[in-house]
């Protein structure tokens, strides 16, 4: 017969009853149990994980994956590489505990440490916490395709070196397969077991040939993936770079569902992604989207009118950069896509919400002196297009037991709410202990046996436990409520059939609070003609379990998960289980359990056996918060990014205890923290600096779960900058001898500007010109002070250059000409070319101020002609020159001897003194007084020339007859024994002189 049975020693908490109390007593608990250890072994037992690890060695490589059966050592890389991909399942932290294993990567020569290699570099590994083992630790180098291709024995010696040179081309042929060396290669640190207990990543760069891994993620997170028409209905969309290199021009263009309209596009985290066109939000740009990095969005849309029905929705992602070209491995995920679903606009789909039970809880903390508890729950349930929902206070929050019982409102984002309670109470807990476990044999021919399971022991006075046996059954109920099928309840006393039957004992104290235990009913066939045939056994089906949720250690708990074995015998067969760890604690890696069915009579006799493969890994990302939001006034007061400012947050325990302060953390060691930061805005009152910080945690397990926290940090500085000092006007000269219309003013002459702020502040100037050289005139020095949130004050200064250098003149030299011969003439033309002055400033005017102009008839004598040059200040600066015009005097004639013969003459005669002009020109050529004599002492005993012609006494007389001047000298008697000179000056300005010696 078949007999159902479970691993010796194991808590019994399988079939309909464990689940349903690990959630809280609810099948929806128990549903959404099932569903996540579903996704995970399905992700990995997808058909690609069967073929994803590879193995090679120096002298051949091997893939073990596509020809036969993996390892032990190989089955658990191969059921994990799957999971490294975008789409893996990422679950909520918890608690960490320290991993003591560890891998280091460093580049040439094994000092520096790196992550970042180019193709043909040289690269060292360290592994460290390596135990003694009979069975060696490997160092397994792994490529982006799967394929190991080195292997290395690893060495208790924390110091032992690992090298290994990557290869020098972009591709290798791997057992015929093109293998990308470029991207993300692994160091793994493996058991003997093949459990991975370490990985340390580093990307694989060829710098002319980049390779950017783009994808694009996009999820309906609608309640139930549909919206009524006219409704709203809302995506997640994730875009990541997988590199090895990083992406510019990252455009992600999200469609908009047909006939909808774009509500919100938001983003959450990552580079900014401008819109490519103003208002279109969901088409933009990522200038960069570095190796690693994930940019995540909301996107929430109107589906508009659309008739009901399904629809798809897509969103893709791509790089324009073409120089250098760059490569990407996989672009079948640079496109996303998802379906909704569009229901009739009718009150049937109208939101509705179902809050969960009252909860009743036990003060386990103390918060400001306050007894109570961190409670967790659930929100309502929903039907119909609810949108987001929210719980108030949230889950998580500490109630206290002053207060209770606390009401907690569960509110859609459609509007409908609920409430539920939450009640805190200080008073012990409830406690049950079961009876102990029974086996019997059943009566001989018989399939069943009585027997008296006991009573529990509990803490709970004046209240009996209540059991219930496994081999009963629930009622069902149809849709509208009715009772289909009433339920079974067997009675305790009721005979127990062969096999394990359980018992769930549960007591419920006056609050409603309960608590539980298990107890079971073996019934064995009594065997009574002998065993004659050896049972067979079939091992429960192979697990893979991630540590999941809510991990606070890293291992994970398997009874009733592992399942049951089952056994055919023809009389009774007892199961065995080895092989499972103590305490039914699993850590990651691979596990085989052996499951033994011995038939007899106190099960001695024939023997069978099964295995059953359980595959652990480490989901659990670890657990991260960002300081809390914090505003400044200015840039300066905000403190430097620094990973070390993140914290684990609020995290509690399995008891619902928060646990101490501390680090970020992870369950299976201790976490790599990372901080990136980007910033909007200047920091102004009108544009506030937004900074936004996103610490990220990173565990070092194959899957590398991470998880990110965002701190947003405001800074607003609404005061703008004072003066405290502003130079004064200054005035400065061109200065005599200037060549040019302005003036250098030192820096020292001109001052300094200060001003003061609530923050820092620069003050800068505008308006000096080039090399400090200032024009006439006023020119206005603009100081600015700016701080560093880009308020603004001005103030001006005023530079005033007076021009008081005078114009320069210069004249040509004196011009002499002489009357025209044989003429009349008492004027003549003269040309000159008249001067032109000039000035350090522009607009000098010149004029001339006396004389005649060039070309002028000039009379005879001399004509003084002055040219007078006036700036536009009024200075002004003169010159002359003379323009003689000459008689054509050539001598005087006889009797007059010219110099320097000394004329002798009686004295009181008149002298006839005779002289030429060349032609009559009147009577008043003399200048006044003219002519005259003085005397002047002689030699005595100088004799003169005797002048023949003399004239008796008369006055001076001037007369003119053809060709010649006659001027009648009359001399006086008294001049007898002197020397005197005569003087004759014409009125052309010339002196003409004769000695006479008088007797």
């Amino acid at each position: 017969m078949l007999v159902p049975t479970r691993p010796t020693g194991l808590r019994f908490a399988q079939s309909h009853l464990a689940s349903f109390f690990r959630s809280a007593g609810s099948l929806r608990g128990l549903a959404l149990f099932i569903l996540i250890i579903g996704v995970i072994c399905a992700t990995l037992y997808l058909p690609s994980s069967a073929t994803s690890f590879r193995t090679s060695q120096d002298s051949g490589l091997t893939n073990t994956g596509a020809t036969s059966e993996p390892s032990a050592d190989t089955q658990f890389a191969a059921r994990t590489s799957s999971l490294l991909s975008p789409g893996t399942l990422k679950l909520t932290p918890f608690m960490a505990m320290q991993a003591p294993e560890g891998v280091t990567l460093y580049a040439s020569g094994c000092t520096t440490p790196s992550d970042s290699f180019n193709l043909g570099d040289a690269l060292c590994a360290k592994a460290s916490g390596v135990p003694p083992s009979v069975f060696p630790w490997r160092i397994l180098w792994v490529d982006p395709a799967g394929f190991v291709r080195q292997s290395d024995t690893a060495s208790s010696n924390d110091a032992t070196e690992y090298t290994f040179t990557l290869p020098a081309t972009a591709t290798s042929e791997i057992n015929g397969q093109t293998v990308d060396n470029r991207g993300t290669w692994r160091v793994n640190l493996v058991r003997s077991n093949g459990a991975v207990r370490q990985t340390a990543k580093f990307a694989v760069h060829q710098p002319l040939n980049p390779v950017t891994d783009l994808f694009v993620q996009k999820i309906n997170r609608s309640a139930d993936g549909s919206a009524p028409a006219g409704g709203i209905i809302d995506f997640i969309i994730v875009v990541g770079n997988q590199g090895p290199d990083d992406a510019a021009d990252v455009h992600l263009v999200d469609s908009t569902p047909s006939g909808g309209t774009l509500v919100s596009f938001t983003q959450s985290s990552g580079p900014a992604c401008v819109p490519v066109e103003s208002g279109v939000d969901n088409d933009c740009v990522m200038a960069t989207l570095a190796y690693g990095e994930r940019a995540e969005f909301t996107a929430i849309y109107n589906v508009g009118s659309a008739a009901p029905g399904t629809y798809e929705t897509s969103a893709t992602v791509s790089s324009a950069v073409t120089v250098p070209p760059t490569t990407d491995p996989d672009p079948d995920n640079n496109t996303a896509t998802t379906q909704y679903t569009v229901t009739a606009a009718d009150g049937a789909e109208q939101c509705e919400v179902t809050c969960p039970g009252n909860i009743v809880v036990t003060a386990n903390a103390t918060q400001a002196g306050q007894p109570g508890r961190f409670v967790t729950y659930s929100a309502a349930s929903v039907f119909g297009n609810c949108g987001t929902m929210t719980n108030s206070p949230g889950s998580g929050s500490f109630l206290t037991v002053t207060g209770s019982p606390h009401t907690v409102t569960s509110t859609s984002a459609a509007g409908p709410s609920c409430t539920f309670t939450v009640t805190v109470l200080d008073s012990s807990e409830p406690t049950i202990s079961c009876p102990p476990n029974v086996t019997v044999t059943a009566p001989t021919g018989a399939d069943e046996a009585t027997v008296n399971p006991g009573v529990p022991t509990t803490n709970v006075v004046g209240v009996d436990p209540v059991g219930v046996r496994s081999d009963g059954s629930p009622a069902v109920y149809d849709d509208d409520g009715n009772e289909v099928t009433p339920a079974v309840v067997v009675p305790l006393d009721d005979p127990y059939p062969v096999g394990v039957t359980g018992i769930l004992w549960t007591v419920t104290d006056a609050s409603g609070r309960k608590a539980t235990c298990a107890q079971t009913i073996k019934v064995n066939a009594n065997c009574t003609g002998g065993d004659t045939e050896a049972p067979t056994i079939e091992a429960p089906a192979d697990v893979t379990v991630g540590t999941g949720p809510d991990n606070t250690g890293c291992v994970v708990a398997l009874d009733d998960e592992l399942g049951l074995a089952s056994a055919t015998d023809d009389c009774t067969a007892t199961i065995t289980v080895s092989g499972i760890p103590a305490g039914n604690q699993f850590a990651p890696g691979v596990y085989t359990i052996t499951y033994t069915a011995t038939d007899g009579v106190g099960g001695v006799g024939h023997t069978a056996s099964d295995t059953q493969t359980v595959t652990v890994f480490d989901d659990t990302p670890p657990a991260i918060a960002a300081p809390a939001d914090a505003s400044y006034t200015c840039l300066s007061e905000v403190p430097a990014a620094n990973p070390s400012q993140a914290t684990r947050g609020v995290v509690l325990d399995e008891a619902g205890n928060p646990l101490p302060p501390g680090p970020p953390f992870d369950n299976c060691g201790t976490p790599t923290v990372t901080v990136t930061e980007t910033s909007t805005g200047a920091g102004s009152a009108a544009s506030p600096r937004i900074i936004t910080r996103t610490f990220t945690a990173t565990d070092g397990s194959p899957l590398l779960n991470s998880s990110s926290s965002v701190q947003t940090i405001t800074v607003i500085d609404p005061t703008p900058p004072t003066f405290t000092s502003v130079p004064g006007t200054v005035i400065a000269y061109t200065g005599a001898g200037a060549t040019s219309c302005g003036t250098v003013v030192s820096d020292a002459t001109i001052g300094t500007a200060t001003a003061t702020d609530n923050c820092s502040v620069t003050v800068t100037r505008t308006g000096v010109p080039a090399g400090n050289n200032f024009p006439k005139g006023d020119t206005t020095i603009t100081y600015t002070a700016t701080d560093g949130a880009g308020n603004t004050a001005t103030a001006t200064q005023t530079v005033t250059v007076i021009d008081n250098t005078p114009p320069t003149i210069s004249c040509p030299a004196n011009i002499t000409v002489y009357l025209p011969l044989n003429s009349t003439a008492t004027s003549t033309v003269a040309t000159y070319t008249a001067p032109t002055g000039s000035d350090n400033c522009s607009g000098a005017t010149t004029a001339q101020t006396a004389g005649l102009a060039s070309g002028a008839s000039f009379p005879v004598g001399t004509t003084t002609n002055t040219f007078t040059v006036t700036d536009a200040e009024g200075l002004t600066a003169s010159c002359s020159f003379n323009v003689t015009v000459l008689y054509n005097f050539t001598g005087f004639f006889s009797p007059i001897n010219n110099l320097p013969t000394l004329n002798s003459a009686n004295a009181g005669k008149n002298i006839p003194v005779k002289f030429s002009l060349s032609g009559n020109k009147g009577l008043n050529i003399f200048a006044p007084d003219n002519p005259y004599s003085v005397s002047y002492n002689c030699a005595s005993g100088v004799q003169g020339v005797d002048i023949v012609e003399t004239e008796n006494p008369g006055g001076s007389t001037l007369t003119y007859s053809p060709d010649t001047y006659h001027y009648n000298w009359k001399t006086e008697k008294s001049w007898e024994g002197t020397c005197r000179t005569l003087v004759v000056t014409l009125n052309d300005g010339s002196v003409h002189t004769a000695n006479f010696k008088f007797k």
